[in-house]
């Protein structure tokens, strides 16, 4: 196991395209001094950034969050709330992970087998039956 990343008190920015960002500015979902700081970044549009999240700057991304508290607890510990919270939604009566990878059309009877089957999706096969040691992050969102 190795060390937790975040610690309670650091403060994280969510990364965002800064496509993503200028089309959520132009439906005015921020406040003047956010879209201050992105307008006055020339050039983004120009940048990997534009599309792809894993290149932009933390200081201009209009959300971030706090943390809270860190614990350690296994995989298959989850909740059914918890699932709910890590993208697994309820769909006529079943479970389906949110973001709809290909080939996630199926549907599950609990949250916990629909998280389970995303989880070995997102991180490989096996990954939900190995059962390993998670970081559990509380947060809350400051901006």
């Amino acid at each position: 196991m190795t060390h937790a990343r975040y610690w309670p008190g650091d403060k994280i920015a969510i990364a965002q395209s800064y496509q993503a960002i200028h089309e959520e500015m132009m439906k005015g979902d921020y406040s003047s001094d956010i879209y201050a700081d992105f307008r006055n970044a020339y050039g983004l549009s120009l940048t990997q950034g534009w599309s792809n999240k894993m290149f932009v700057r933390a200081d201009l991304m209009p959300h971030q969050i706090q943390i809270l508290d860190v614990k350690v607890k296994r995989l298959q510990n989850i909740t059914d709330d918890d699932c709910i919270k890590e993208g697994i939604e309820k769909v006529m009566g079943s479970y389906v992970p949110l973001s709809r990878h290909p080939g996630s059309d199926k549907m599950y009877p609990f949250p916990v087998d629909a998280f389970a089957a995303l989880i070995d999706k997102l991180s490989g096969a096996g990954t939900w039956k190995s059962d390993p040691w998670c970081f559990v992050y509380t947060f809350k969102l400051i901006r």
